[in-house]
C-alpha cells in the first residue's frame, strides 16, 4: 500500500495469528537465524514434520545451504547440518537435526498460487541480487517495458506481498542487521513489526542512526593506524560519516 497507484482493499480472514510475520536479525551468521525460525516453527507446530515452504528472490538463494555457494559464510560449520536435493520438478532441503521437517525451496515467482504450514523467506538483503531484486527495477528495462510502474520497486513489492502470503500460520524473514532488506525495514517502521536479533553476535539495530544517511547505525570503529577509536557509518563504504569525539 506504499504505492499510490495500487488498487485499495480490506482483505479479511477466519484464522486470527497474533504474529503473522516475525523478522529474525543477524550479523554474519545467517545460518544460527535461520536455525532460530526452524526451532520456531516445530514449537508452534507442536510436531517435528510440519510443511515449510523456503522463498527465495532468484533460484541461486538456495545456494547459501551449499558448499562454496555464493554466499561468503558458506564456510559455516553449521553447513554441514544441511543438505540440498535437487530433483526435476523440485528443490528440498534436508536438516540433519529434524529428518522428517519437509522443507520446499521455491523462488517468489514459483510460489505464486501456492501455500504451506510456516514460510520461511531468505535472502532478504539490500543488495544488487538480494529482495527488492535490484536488477529487476533497472532504468533501463523502462526504456523497453512501455507499461512500466514507475512507483520505486513497485513489481518487486507486489512479489514480496506474494511471498509473505504464501503461509497458514507465520512467516519468517531472515535478514541481516547492516543491509538490511528496505522491505523488511519497513516492516519495522511502519507496521511495527519487532526486529527479533538471534544470535550471540553484536547487535547494532538499537544503535543510533546515522543522521547523514538516516538508515545505518553508529557504531565503535578502531583507526589501524594509531588505534584511537572513533564512531562510524554501519553502511560504510557507502556513507563514510564519523565521529571523534
Amino acid at each position: 500500500m506504499e504505492n499510490p497507484k495500487q488498487i485499495k482493499k480490506e482483505l479479511r480472514s477466519d484464522k486470527c495469528v497474533t504474529n503473522p510475520i516475525r523478522i529474525f536479525g543477524y550479523e554474519n551468521d545467517f545460518f544460527q537465524a535461520f536455525i532460530a525460525a526452524v526451532e520456531e516453527i516445530i514449537k508452534h507446530s507442536g510436531r517435528g514434520n510440519p510443511e515449510v515452504m523456503l522463498i527465495g528472490r532468484t533460484n541461486f538463494d538456495i545456494n547459501v545451504f551449499i558448499k562454496n555457494g555464493w554466499d561468503p559464510r558458506s564456510n559455516n560449520k553449521l553447513i554441514d547440518d544441511f543438505k540440498v536435493i535437487k530433483r526435476e520438478k523440485q528443490v528440498c532441503l534436508l536438516y540433519k537435526k529434524y529428518p522428517n521437517l519437509k522443507m520446499t525451496f521455491l523462488t517468489a515467482h514459483g510460489a505464486k498460487g501456492l501455500e504451506a504450514e510456516y514460510v520461511i523467506i531468505i535472502n532478504m538483503e539490500n543488495r544488487r541480487l538480494g529482495f527488492p531484486n535490484k536488477i529487476a527495477d533497472d532504468p533501463l528495462l523502462s526504456l523497453v517495458l512501455t507499461d512500466a510502474d514507475p512507483f520505486s520497486y513497485a513489481e518487486e513489492r507486489r512479489l514480496f506481498y506474494v511471498a509473505i502470503t504464501r503461509t497458514k500460520n507465520i512467516t519468517f524473514l531472515i535478514t541481516p542487521q547492516k543491509k538490511m532488506s528496505i522491505f523488511a525495514g519497513e516492516l519495522i517502521r511502519k507496521q511495527g513489526i519487532v526486529y527479533e536479533f538471534k544470535t550471540d553476535e553484536e547487535q547494532i539495530f538499537t544503535n543510533p542512526n546515522c543522521p547523514i544517511c538516516e538508515t545505518g547505525h553508529l557504531v565503535v570503529r578502531e583507526n589501524s593506524n594509531n588505534n584511537t577509536k572513533f564512531l562510524g557509518c554501519s553502511n560504510y563504504p557507502l556513507c563514510s560519516n564519523t565521529y571523534n569525539n
